[in-house]
């Protein structure tokens, strides 16, 4: 987003030298981590552990293993674009999500404070750690962020808008 609004980025050759290093950089770094949990999985999936338990659903990359291996549906390149979307996606959400929360929770004094525990007695700050037991004693933020989900629905953030008559083959969009 900053180099929509830095106008001296806007030429390829000046972002590639600038901020775009840095995002390269982090997205080799998400795409090798991503690169070495298929590489991870395809040799679970090889030596014969499918998880293929009775009454258990399967994971998301076990469907796409399966797809490559015994279909050949899906390449490589294929899983590994369908795993950048899912991630793409949940990060997406997940961040609209809490930004939404954030809003219903800060207009009042009252709403802050429950949802720190504060009426709850829960000692939480800086003095300790938060614990998986303290989030579960949080029941005044379970149902702001429960709340969020049904008061705030998630929109698609991107779109698609043009001006005049577009020719995508083999329809026409106005």
């Amino acid at each position: 987003m900053s180099r929509y609004l830095k106008f001296w980025e806007w030429s390829d050759f000046i972002h590639n030298l600038t901020a775009g290093t840095k995002i390269k950089s982090q997205l080799k770094l998400i795409e090798d981590l991503i690169q070495s949990i298929i590489q991870e999985k395809k040799k679970q999936y090889l030596s014969g552990n499918k998880d293929n338990v009775k009454g258990k659903r399967k994971a998301f990359m076990d469907l796409l293993l399966e797809l490559h291996f015994e279909n050949q549906e899906l390449s490589e390149k294929d899983i590994l674009d369908e795993v950048n979307t899912f991630i793409a996606a949940g990060y997406e959400t997940v961040s609209v999500t809490i930004t939404w929360a954030l809003y219903l929770i800060g207009p009042t004094q009252n709403s802050r404070e429950d949802s720190r525990g504060v009426r709850q007695n829960i000692r939480i700050g800086r003095d300790r750690d938060v614990t998986e037991g303290d989030l579960n004693e949080l029941k005044y933020l379970d149902c702001v962020l429960k709340g969020t989900f049904i008061v705030k629905k998630v929109p698609k953030m991107t779109g698609f808008s043009a001006s005049n008559a577009t020719q995508m083959a083999p329809r026409r969009f106005q």
